[in-house]
């Protein structure tokens, strides 16, 4: 959920705005942005609440907490280091100074809406510069460009009890590659005078069928329906769609899990039934737990290589 009643990094209540179970001041980390270890690469799907992984095993728990812990009490002294210089310096922290290039000012607008789900820059939307705007409720993004050293988790919506929310979200920078979610909650309107329409390079979509999974059905990527990139839409209940990996995406962070279990749950909310442009690879097994789900081939493509998306 959403609204700030949560930690940003394990998900633990907030008191005064610190969280009770890792001790991360959340309120430091406003429009901030994480910059992590590479060996930790298991913080990459904390901020996603509609994707997180099930695994086995108190040992395991008891390290990712330690980690946690670490990290924050890391994360509070580099905020509290980053608020002494710009208390001293007057400058805002930059989250793109590790940008390899700057991005141009001209190109073509764009006005487009999104809602839940996951972009690839180039493909899905152009590359720009971008302001977002909630249409209604409250949502958040989450920015990865590996290439670029940007990494952002931001909440956007109306909530004037939520500090940590932004109504509008300027000088969102999307290069191309990159990949962009979209929290399930929300619509937003992306906006910007300087999107590079003529350089999209998704391809049309080689899948053609529908396919319906029923309740306590269980099929196969590549054996029952093919592998490839799938809108899910839920019919309108409480509902989770349960994505067992193959053996092959589990993380060296998690060697004793018995399987690695991608979750993409839903609400009975118009905005909160459909996650758009997933990745199911060869191997996986998808099971729904509270009702029927369909999978819609996606419009673009930027990969036939499904698995990409779910390796470290």
């Amino acid at each position: 959920m959403l609204g700030g009643k949560r930690c940003y990094l394990c998900g633990g209540k907030l008191v005064n705005g610190r969280c009770v179970e890792c001790g991360l001041d959340n309120e430091k980390n406003t429009k901030k942005v994480y910059h992590l270890n590479e060996s930790v690469k298991m913080q990459d799907s904390q901020p996603r609440d509609a994707v997180q992984k099930i695994g086995k095993g108190l040992a395991i728990g008891s390290v990712i907490l330690l980690v946690a812990a670490v990290g924050a009490v890391a994360l509070n002294s580099y905020f509290e280091e980053q608020d002494k210089g710009q208390s001293q310096s007057g400058e805002e922290y930059d989250e793109y100074q590790f940008a390899k290039r700057q991005l141009s000012e001209t190109g073509e607008a764009y006005d487009e809406v999104l809602t839940g789900g996951y972009y690839e820059v180039g493909v899905h939307i152009p590359e720009g510069i971008y302001t977002v705007e909630a249409q209604d409720g409250e949502s958040a993004i989450y920015l990865i460009d590996d290439e670029n050293g940007i990494y952002i988790w931001q909440q956007i919506g109306n909530d004037p009890e939520n500090p940590n929310q932004a109504a509008v979200m300027d000088d969102l920078r999307l290069y191309d590659g990159a990949l962009l979610e979209v929290k399930s909650g929300a619509a937003l309107q992306f906006r910007s005078d300087c999107a590079q329409t003529e350089r999209l390079h998704g391809e049309t979509n080689p899948l053609q069928d529908s396919v319906r999974v029923e309740v306590g059905q269980t099929m196969t990527a590549g054996r029952d329906f093919p592998e490839g990139l799938y809108n899910v839409k839920s019919e309108p209940d409480w509902n989770d769609l349960m994505m067992t990996l193959p053996d092959s995406f589990l993380s060296e962070f998690a060697a004793d899990e018995e399987h690695r279990v991608e979750v993409i749950s839903f609400a009975p909310k118009e905005l909160e039934l459909s996650y758009e442009n997933v990745p199911i690879p060869k191997g996986t097994e998808i099971q729904t737990t509270g009702a029927a789900v369909t999978l819609e081939p996606s419009e673009k493509i930027g990969s036939t290589d499904y698995g990409e998306f779910y390796k470290e």
